[in-house]
């Protein structure tokens, strides 16, 4: 989902250093544009990194380690993923491409990207640099794509699971194509279509089409914890938190517990934790920990924000 564009980039001319601490979390922050290291026991900016122009929460991700910011910006004719060294600030072209998340062990990045609405997976060795893709298109159908996916990895760093963005075509003004069987453009609104991708190393990626029956999607986060999956699903005026079991061929969900008013934005990589949205005009930045019955000390961050983006 797009929250909002960053248009001025600029970066301190003198990099100050930074607690490399993965517990901590990268935000966006619209009202200035301006992309943060903040500590989610305390929400204090450990480190600022400046301003980028043409950001667009087409994907943020933030490395196991600490060390390296990976986003989404808007170029002329395409969107590309770019990466900030978080030590000094510095800005490096990584692919063509949106909606980037990386490895368990910080070694992947797996990315949307393609000719025609994104629908090739990319996963890129970032040590050496080789790259796999899948094409996607006949699992995804003519009305999803990659453009605003949430693409998850799960625990054991050998698997993604893809939620499919909504339909892209229509923006502009095409006809919307015919739902393809046995894609997730011909499942019913009722029901959530996940594509889980295998990942092996030294393997061809693989993909297949898992159903999550009579459970609605919405906008929401989903977040890995080893095997599962936890999905948080916004549907205007509530949101409802699942607990997904995922595997090749089948997926089940629990709903566990319902939430009113409030808008979730980001699990952590654990899919412990919750970051969520509170409020209107200001805006609160909340964090909670998932429990099987409710969110559980639950804290403000931020009772101002204008979230950007948010990655942890």
């Amino acid at each position: 989902m797009v929250f909002g564009l960053a248009m001025s980039w600029g970066i301190p001319a003198t990099a100050s250093p930074v607690q490399r601490d993965p517990s901590n979390f990268v935000l966006a922050n619209g009202s200035g544009s301006d992309f943060q290291i903040e500590s989610p026991s305390t929400g204090k900016v450990i480190k600022d990194l400046g301003t980028i122009a043409g950001y667009t929460d087409n994907g943020l991700a933030y490395s196991p380690d600490g060390q390296d910011v990976y986003l989404t910006v808007v170029e002329p004719m395409s969107l590309e993923i770019e990466r900030i060294d978080v030590a000094n600030g510095r800005r490096a072209f990584v692919a063509d491409g949106e909606e980037p998340s990386i490895s368990p062990n910080g070694r992947f990045l797996a990315y949307g990207a393609g000719p025609e609405g994104s629908q090739q997976l990319f996963v890129r060795d970032l040590s050496s640099g080789a790259v796999r893709s899948i094409n996607l298109r006949k699992l995804l159908g003519g009305q999803t794509d990659l453009l605003t996916a949430s693409i998850t990895w799960l625990g054991n760093g050998s698997e993604l699971v893809v939620l499919p963005g909504g339909v892209g075509n229509d923006l502009m003004g095409n006809p919307i194509p015919a739902p393809v069987p046995g894609s997730c453009s011909a499942v019913p609104a009722s029901s959530t279509c996940l594509i889980v991708v295998k990942a092996r190393t030294g393997h061809a990626l693989t993909a297949t089409r898992v159903v999550l029956h009579s459970l609605r999607s919405g906008y929401g986060p989903i977040g890995a914890s080893g095997p599962n999956l936890f999905m948080a699903a916004f549907h205007g005026g509530h949101t409802d938190m699942y607990e997904a079991q995922v595997t090749r061929r089948r997926a089940s969900a629990i709903h566990l517990f319902s939430m009113p008013a409030v808008l979730p934005v980001a699990f952590d990589a654990r899919g412990t934790k919750l970051f969520y949205l509170v409020g209107h005009s200001p805006v609160g930045l909340w964090l909670a920990d998932v429990t099987p019955h409710g969110l559980d000390n639950a804290r403000m961050l931020n009772a101002n924000v204008a979230l950007a983006g948010l990655a942890w």
